[in-house]
């Protein structure tokens, strides 16, 4: 006859967990031994069994590296990120490591104080899901999902201390966020995923470990995602530059994201110019070829099918590039009727009418007045230069003048909200944080930020985009240098190989002799040993 008993149930004890219960209390034996190791059980040990090793990676990964500085800008989000590690920390510890290897009253005990720690881990976490990385729109809600579901297992697991099914559920969810960081790790290494790797990662990590609690636990996990997603569409529309940005990924490195990278290159001269307001903006005054020198290569990489007009879709997808709101709501409200003011617009062979779109002269016209281009002098020099100052003092300042500059598109000495919003925006941090902290730190309240108080305030900020810019550099450097070897042959290139496989050999030729002279060192009193025998 097939048992059909369930072994599992989230809401009630099952035969196998009052069994276990009655055995351990009377110190019969650990969990471990007493546990019924049916496949379910089984597998969700696997499970935890790797996600150990993974807790265990992501641990060493922030004891090595510094945090990502959108934490770190406020102290309630410091305190709260220092409070959710310590916590998160000893609930790795707490739950079935320790708690399966107990018996009697301390299992119950280890057990209880482990769901504690976990509803505090819980409730942190909730406070950092709006700066969360990768695509808003999906992983609000699926970290929103994951922690709901982990404060219901930490309170059932309270009341049920000696269920161990529901002590490795709830180790399980809680190690969703430390297998999202392996898979990142993976993703990366195999350059897979490249737009959207965060999402894909969270995504994946829920499908290995939401399981543990039951087989609709996962589909509950989508439709929830999903509902997210459909009811933002119907409150903002789809068209809302609120809900565009929202489907955008944000990654840690800001390279990884085209908006950062477009600062740096506009800083050092290789970027196109920008939307924005400028008391140097270009104006009906400028010398056309002026104009045409810095607005030609702007209208192309709008024009991204490369037809000759810009499409409404193209001018909104490109406010959404630069992280410009303001641009992006008055492009909505206004492209249609400059593009409307000629008879003579065509798109795909036929007469505009259906997708309005604007040719190079007309969007010359929309550009005077909100077009600067943007170029730090000397960025390379001084980012190298840095290193070579001997007070600490010195380079600091200098290092935060160089990301101020770059960050100051406008160019005018201070930084505004908007501009400062495209740095932080990129990092993750919703529109209504970016206010605050720019409020915060701004002493006098006049909308500027100026270079002292950015110094003091954001030294987490420019401290880590310093080593991004000096980093992405030296890569550019290095593939540079590459490129002339192999223009020029392959010569060079071939002469550095060379060099590193003889340094390489001789090395390995000193190695052998100080081996070899060792070996003869020990066998002479051997030798001599002998000799006296024969004697």
């Amino acid at each position: 006859m097939v048992d059909t008993q369930t072994h599992f149930s989230f809401f009630h004890e099952t035969e196998d967990c009052i069994i276990g219960k009655a055995k351990v209390e009377t110190g019969e034996g650990f969990v471990w031994q007493v546990a019924q190791y049916d496949a379910q059980f089984v597998q969700s040990v696997f499970i935890a069994a790797f996600s150990f090793v993974t807790n265990i990676i992501m641990l060493t990964y922030y004891v090595l590296h510094v945090q990502h500085p959108k934490f770190c800008l406020r102290w309630q989000r410091r305190y709260c990120l220092y409070l959710h590690m310590i916590a998160g920390s000893l609930e790795i510890f707490t739950g079935p490591v320790l708690s399966f290897f107990l018996t009697g009253s301390a299992v119950e005990s280890v057990v209880k104080v482990n769901s504690i720690i976990s509803l505090i881990h819980s409730i942190s976490a909730l406070y950092q899901v709006p700066i969360v990385f990768g695509v808003h729109v999906f992983m609000v809600p699926a970290y929103t999902a994951i922690i709901c579901v982990k404060i219901a297992c930490a309170v059932n697991t309270w009341y049920n201390p000696f269920c161990y099914y529901r002590v490795l559920a709830l180790y399980n969810i809680l190690s969703i966020y430390s297998w999202c960081r392996v898979l990142i790790i993976i993703f990366r290494k195999l350059k897979i995923f490249p737009g959207s790797t965060y999402s894909v990662g969270i995504g994946v990590a829920t499908a290995i470990c939401m399981p543990s609690l039951g087989p609709g636990a996962l589909l509950g996990f989508l439709i929830f995602c999903l509902a997210y997603i459909w009811l933002l569409r119907i409150i903002y529309g789809k068209d809302n530059w609120k809900f565009q940005h929202l489907l955008g990924e944000n990654s840690s490195n800001p390279f990884d994201n085209s908006t950062f990278a477009s600062l740096y290159q506009e800083a050092r001269g290789a970027g196109t110019a920008q939307f924005g307001s400028n008391d140097k903006d270009l104006s009906e005054e400028d010398e056309d070829s002026e104009k045409d020198t810095i607005l030609r290569p702007l209208f192309h990489q709008i024009d991204v099918d490369g037809n000759g007009l810009i499409t409404l879709a193209e001018m909104k997808q490109f406010a959404l590039y630069v992280k410009q709101p303001k641009l992006y709501n008055t492009i909505v409200r206004t492209f249609n009727n400059t593009a409307g003011q000629s008879d003579n617009m065509y798109f795909g062979g036929e007469k505009k009418g259906a997708e309005p779109s604007l040719d190079y002269e007309q969007f010359r016209k929309l550009a005077i007045g909100t077009v600067h281009n943007h170029r730090v002098r000397g960025l390379e020099e001084r980012v190298g230069a840095i290193s070579l100052m001997p007070i600490k003092a010195e380079r600091e300042n200098e290092m935060a003048r160089v990301v101020f500059d770059i960050i100051d598109r406008n160019v005018n000495g201070y930084l505004t909200i908007e501009e400062l919003g495209v740095v932080l925006l990129e990092f993750g941090l919703p529109r209504g944080e970016v206010k605050k902290v720019f409020k915060l730190f701004d002493s006098n309240h006049d909308g500027k930020l100026e270079f002292d108080e950015f110094k003091l305030h954001f030294k987490p900020l420019w401290t880590y985009a310093f080593k991004v810019f000096l980093k992405k550099l030296e890569q550019e450097k290095d593939a540079n240098r590459r490129r002339k070897d192999l223009a020029s042959g392959g010569k060079n290139l071939l002469n550095a190989e060379t060099s590193k496989f003889l340094t390489q050999a001789r090395k390995e030729s000193e190695k052998r002799k100080v081996r070899e002279s060792r070996r003869q060192a020990k066998g002479k009193p051997q030798i001599a040993q002998i000799a006296e025998k024969e004697d």
